[in-house]
């Protein structure tokens, strides 16, 4: 995820609807969703984010598990990387 200055962290209507049908359907004991943001920008987003990002934080208690994780910068046997490329 980047960080955009206006919403930082942002769930979309889709993205919400996919983790809520996942929960409902499957019916997992985790659903775990990783980051790279600082831990105050999701603090944020619990409080004054969008209405579907606020609804993140409040509708799985005990089944989403949020994960910081440091952005890859390099690939195991790989070159190194320095962004995604679409050919």
């Amino acid at each position: 995820m980047e960080p955009d200055p206006e919403d930082p962290f942002h769930i979309s209507f889709q993205s919400f609807l996919a983790i809520y049908s996942a929960a409902r359907i499957l019916k997992p004991s985790k659903i775990y969703l990783h980051h790279n943001l600082p831990f105050s920008v999701l603090e944020d987003a619990k409080h004054s984010g969008s209405k579907w990002t606020r609804k993140l934080f409040t509708t799985f208690p005990g089944v989403l598990e949020i994960n910081s994780v440091a952005m890859p910068n390099y690939a195991n046997a790989g070159p190194d990387l320095d962004l995604v490329r679409w050919e």
